[in-house]
């Protein structure tokens, strides 16, 4: 609210004074940089939206359901953390001798956020498999067809990640169900918005000679190889001066 105050008085100030402030060099150039980018977000937007349509939307969302994976599946987690490799040994050996996971995940685990959920995880996909922590991807792997980690299995050995030594209990499996359009929609927009950007810009550069110059040597830059390759050809030439140096000085010695 005093934010708001703030900004209503200053602006009437800035109102009274409009006439001797837009004389001010320091503010016409401002309106005048102003001026040029919001031209060039009107023209871009105006580029976006005729290019993002419904149509592209849902041949986007068609694209995207033939290449959905039938096999794909989630599993509900539940975890326990613990700081050690043995405690979490220790807990394995309590679990198979008919300990409550639920009730050594609330007492035990160091992961505060988890422990108060008994350890739930929720559902994770086997599509964002290579999203989860390292070796939290054997909930999904297969041994003769047949799960590693069965529905109320745990894992037999302690996983290490940054959080600790992990011990993973599978609460249940189901099939992942492909996401409706309108679940997908926002992220295909945003996807075809960038699409959008790209394409305009490259049109943009057509016809266009566009030549780059060296800001220390002004003179015209060729491309980028050729210019990663005469860096690497002063960083190596440097580098044998230096080793010649230091030889020169070792005998001077």
């Amino acid at each position: 609210r005093e934010q708001v105050v703030d900004l209503y008085l200053l602006q009437k100030d800035a109102d009274k004074n409009e006439a001797r402030l837009m004389k001010d060099p320091e503010v016409l150039e401002s309106l005048a940089e102003a001026k040029k980018a919001i031209l060039q977000n009107a023209l871009l937007k105006e580029y976006v939206d005729k290019y993002v349509t419904k149509e592209k939307i849902r041949e986007k969302y068609i694209e995207f359901s033939k290449e959905f994976p039938k096999d794909a599946e989630e599993v509900r987690l539940r975890m326990i953390v613990v700081k050690t490799e043995l405690e979490a040994k220790d807990i394995i050996k309590q679990l198979k001798g008919g300990a409550d996971f639920l009730k050594l995940a609330r007492e035990k685990s160091i992961d505060k956020k988890t422990a108060e959920k008994d350890g739930d995880l929720g559902y994770v996909s086997s599509i964002a498999k290579d999203q989860l922590l390292p070796g939290f991807g054997v909930v999904f792997e297969k041994s003769d067809k047949a799960y590693k980690i069965p529905i109320a299995g745990i894992t037999e050995q302690p996983i290490k990640t940054p959080l600790g030594y992990v011990i993973l209990k599978v609460e249940d499996r189901r099939p992942l169900k492909k996401p409706k359009l309108s679940e997908l929609e926002p992220v295909i927009k945003q996807l075809l918005q960038q699409e959008a950007a790209q394409k305009f810009q490259a049109e943009l550069k057509k016809g266009v000679d566009i030549k780059w110059f060296n800001p220390n040597s002004g003179k015209p830059m060729g491309s980028l190889q050729d210019e990663l390759k005469a860096i690497q050809e002063k960083v190596q030439s440097t580098l044998e001066m230096d080793k010649l140096e230091k030889a020169t000085e070792k005998l001077q010695k």
